[in-house]
């Protein structure tokens, strides 16, 4: 009996691997407050501030309509049932 012998897999080229999502996952108050900053003050439009925040554009939408309904970037108190402590 001949040995089969495996082939190697192709290598991917021109392929990304995903980085997932970043570290920590919320932005600060400070980084907040810059976004409206840019967007009030500058100007700027939502993709020119993701780019200079380095955030996504749907980031920059969502402060930026948090702080359009409650002139505040404070993350709004939760809703629903309260956790029991056993």
């Amino acid at each position: 009996m001949k040995a089969v012998q495996a082939v190697p897999a192709p290598h991917l080229v021109g392929v990304e691997l995903n980085p997932g999502p970043k570290p920590g996952g919320k932005l600060s108050k400070e980084e907040r407050w810059r976004i409206v900053f840019l967007s009030r003050n500058n100007g700027l439009s939502q993709r020119k501030i993701a780019k200079e925040t380095k955030t996504t554009q749907a980031t920059v939408c969502a402060v930026l309509e948090k702080y359009r309904k409650t002139q505040s970037v404070d993350d709004l108190p939760k809703t629903g049932r309260k956790k029991e402590n056993f």
